[in-house]
């Protein structure tokens, strides 16, 4: 559906999409929440034919060449990007999001200092600012990490 024309080993990542969103998150095997269908990110570009069937969610936006890694075969956004997509989205509450980061940095998928990275990026703010890593410590306290809820899967 995202480049029908080409098979999948001879896509160009991230130009024909990468999974994104509540779907990086089930990649990474962080998390329980289901999401609002399988989600990738696309860049801008003409509308794509046909739209998106039912449960597909495209999303928009250009992703950088350190913001994708290949997981499990699949293009992926990194744990990084995925959390500042899950953070802008307004769909996780902070105790959410909380349980995100810890299952991150539980599992050594991303430390703080990649998850402020990211944030910094999608805020327009300089490392020096200190913005970002507020914001990553206030959600980081929103939860207790011992009780930081869902599990995380075990990785290969």
């Amino acid at each position: 559906m995202l480049d029908p024309e080409r098979p999948g080993w001879l896509r160009d990542a991230p130009g024909c999409g990468v999974v994104s969103h509540a779907t990086a998150l089930r990649v990474y095997g962080v998390g329980d929440r289901p999401g609002p269908g399988v989600e990738f990110t696309l860049p801008a570009g003409p509308a794509r034919p046909g739209g998106s069937p039912p449960g597909i969610v495209l999303h928009s936006g250009e992703v950088a060449a350190d913001e994708w890694t290949t997981r499990s075969d699949l293009f992926v956004t990194t744990p990084a990007r995925t959390f500042r997509d899950l953070t802008y989205s307004g769909r996780l509450d902070l105790a959410e999001l909380s349980r995100v980061a810890h299952a991150f940095l539980r599992t050594r998928l991303a430390n703080e200092t990649e998850l402020a990275r990211g944030l910094e990026v999608a805020a327009g703010t300089s490392p020096d600012g200190g913005e970002a890593a507020g914001l990553l410590e206030s959600i980081l306290h929103a939860v207790d990490e011992d009780s930081a809820g869902f599990p995380a899967r075990s990785q290969r």
